[in-house]
């Protein structure tokens, strides 16, 4: 190994510096991820929100809506998310992930109301509500997330030190 010092991204041994020469950061150019994520929020909010400000619909309207608020508001926020993931944009990454869940977990619930008033129109069963299957849910997961967090996670082993030269 040579200790020859370089003039070049500053003062280093040779061999370090070879390593810094051969390192390229390459960039590509993309346009804002935020152009397409807030786009796709507005679509879905103004879907959602004219429909419960009866603007138009009704009862009915929300089997046929939530394709859409989950297309625009989910997967387009998705989208958004992961370019602002390879933009370096950590913001918008965070931002549109989360609405991006929201929008998708709203189609998600409303697929399944669907599915249920479908199975009920050819089915006569007499099951719980959905809020109370839902709800069932929600509380099996949380418990689930409490008795996971209750588990202890931190090794007692000393840490080693580094790997030795030494072969």
């Amino acid at each position: 190994m040579s200790t020859q010092a370089t003039a070049h991204n500053g003062a280093t041994t040779h061999e370090l510096g070879d390593w810094r020469d051969a390192t390229r950061v390459f960039l590509q150019p993309i346009a804002a991820p935020s152009i397409l994520g807030l786009f796709g929020f507005a679509g879905a909010t103004f879907m959602v929100a004219a429909y419960l400000a009866h603007w138009y619909g009704d009862a009915l309207s929300l089997n046929y809506i939530w394709p859409f608020a989950a297309t625009f508001g989910g997967i387009a926020q998705f989208a958004a998310a992961l370019w602002g993931y390879r933009a370096r944009d950590g913001l918008a990454t965070a931002m549109h992930g989360m609405w991006g869940a929201f929008w998708m977990g709203f189609g998600i619930l409303f697929l399944t109301f669907v599915l249920w008033w479908l199975l009920a129109s050819q089915i006569n069963i007499h099951l719980p509500t959905a809020g109370l299957i839902l709800a069932t849910g929600l509380i099996l997961f949380g418990v689930l997330g409490l008795l996971g967090s209750l588990r202890p996670r931190r090794s007692t082993d000393p840490v080693s030190g580094p790997p030795s030269d030494e072969l």
